[in-house]
């Protein structure tokens, strides 16, 4: 699949026209935008998303990875989840998801994202 490149949430541009990304890199955007956008906020999809309480409020590692699982499960893409990391910075309330996927095509991705409460 083709996507629109996004950097920072913000959509991409490269010598005026749109940045256009496909494979693992497409999956490896879809997934950081589901992990980083909080459940209910799409109103097209208000299952899309990441319950925000589960992986930034007072909860454990355990039920961080298992909000994490789910939202990687949604992502029809991904064959075999081979790997996930939580790591906690419970006084910046920030959490640094690691995660190594292989793809339905066998491409393994390995991604991390960094989550905060904002400002």
């Amino acid at each position: 699949m083709i996507n629109l490149a996004l950097k920072d949430r913000d959509l991409l541009f490269e010598n005026g026209d749109f940045s256009l990304i496909e494979n693992e890199k497409d999956v490896a955007q879809c997934i950081e935008i589901d992990l980083g956008s909080n459940i209910g906020d799409w109103f097209l999809n208000l299952l899309s998303g990441t319950d925000h309480d589960l992986l930034l409020g007072k909860t454990t590692d355990a039920q961080a990875r298992a909000e994490i699982f789910r939202v990687l499960g949604n992502e029809e893409r991904i064959a075999t989840i081979n790997s996930v990391d939580v790591i906690s910075h419970t006084k910046n309330r920030e959490r640094e998801i690691l995660f190594d996927v292989t793809l339905g095509d066998g491409t393994n991705l390995r991604e991390g994202v960094q989550l905060d409460v904002g400002p």
